[in-house]
């Protein structure tokens, strides 16, 4: 007969030490590639010549890289200790042919994707020229697998109930700071004005309830918004900065018609951390009155709603009273499903059987807080 296993020895479910330090590596890989993103959107459109191997571009694909190999080094880590133990948050990948934890999968596939169409895109420049537009083949698949791999960079710092806060945090301020403003885009080249109505919502309400439901410490969304602040007004002075230097170092000159600001950071909230002050407090407010805490996602996601777009370049709520309404609605529905996903990010492997739980126990004088 199998010995009952308390069912808080899911909560000992730990990191070994080279994940950890993976995990890291992988986080500083995604900052990588998004500074170099950055760069490499602005260079396009304020000084224009353009070869694969540029300084934006060596940013870019050297995070990329070395996101990968860390995500790669962990899984062949990971397999080779699976022969003789099993941690229980690794999953078998390949038919069994490889283990490791589903954060590090997730975000090493994202990270191969990228590289294989970064070459996509070397092939697009090499017989279609130089690119006019952000909505070609290669830099589509580009975009997805950068998120695929920020996706996956903060699956590996939530295990269960066990949750690194502040990479999770930061990878999530990452994620939004990129998939905000570059979908936008690529939705307004294609004549879809509606994304820069609705994006800011959907991304902001499904990340803040998302951190808020994962971390269970609410004032982790203002956190998370500060960091994005941060993000933005590092690209907002440095790229253009970067920009004017790397064009005077090579004897270029930036484009008469140059907009004179960096375009990643345009669409990002300027005041995003009001509307993380907002959930923050709204959701403090419900726990200490012991409400419903799902109505006190959407009530959050709806007074938020609105915040978002002080301040927008694009958009005047003030002169579209009527659109608000739909602002609140979308935050507030996007809001709760990002509550939820958090719940199951949380709870994922609170429920594993008898053995799994012991083979952690097992395992736990390996790896460290």
């Amino acid at each position: 007969m199998t010995t009952p296993v308390p069912s808080t020895l899911s909560q000992t479910i730990k990191l070994f030490r080279f994940e950890q330090r993976g995990a890291w590596m992988a986080l500083a890989g995604i900052l990588c590639t998004f500074f170099g993103l950055s760069w490499d959107i602005q260079w396009h459109a304020d000084v224009g010549p353009d070869t694969f191997w540029t300084v934006p571009h060596l940013f870019v694909y050297a995070g990329a890289a070395f996101s990968g190999l860390a995500s790669l080094i962990v899984v062949l880590m990971s397999t080779a200790r699976a022969r003789r133990e099993r941690a229980p948050h690794w999953i078998s990948i390949l038919g069994g042919r490889f283990t490791g934890a589903i954060g590090f999968v997730v975000s090493g596939f994202g990270a191969l994707g990228f590289l294989l169409f970064g070459l996509f895109d070397q092939w697009w420049h090499l017989i279609y020229g130089f690119d006019v537009t952000l909505n070609s083949p290669p830099h589509i698949g580009l975009v997805l697998s950068m998120i695929v791999t920020m996706v996956g960079a903060a699956l590996i710092f939530v295990q269960g109930r066990r949750v690194q806060a502040i990479g999770f945090v930061l990878s999530i301020a990452v994620s939004v700071s990129f998939a905000l403003p570059v979908l936008s885009f690529l939705f307004k080249e294609l004549g879809q004005s509606w994304a820069f109505l609705l994006f800011p919502g959907m991304f902001f309400g499904l990340a803040m309830l998302l951190v808020a439901s994962v971390t269970r410490n609410v004032w982790w969304v203002l956190g998370m918004t500060v960091l994005i602040a941060a993000f933005r007004t590092i690209n907002w002075y440095g790229i253009p900065l970067a920009d004017q230097l790397y064009a005077s170092a090579l004897g270029y000159v930036v484009k008469d018609n140059a907009k004179g600001f960096a375009y990643i950071p345009y669409l990002t909230p300027m005041l995003a951390p009001l509307a993380g002050l907002a959930v923050a407090a709204v959701l403090s407010f419900w726990k200490r009155s012991g409400w419903n805490v799902q109505v006190g996602a959407l009530v959050a996601g709806a007074l938020a709603a609105p915040l978002l777009f002080l301040g927008n370049p694009v958009i005047n709520l003030l002169q579209m009273p009527v659109v608000i309404p739909v602002v609140m609605l979308v935050t507030a529905a996007f809001g709760w499903l990002g509550w939820q996903l958090g719940v199951v990010l949380h709870y994922a492997n609170s429920d594993l059987n008898d053995d799994a739980l012991l083979a952690g126990s097992r395992l736990a004088q390996d790896v460290t807080a």
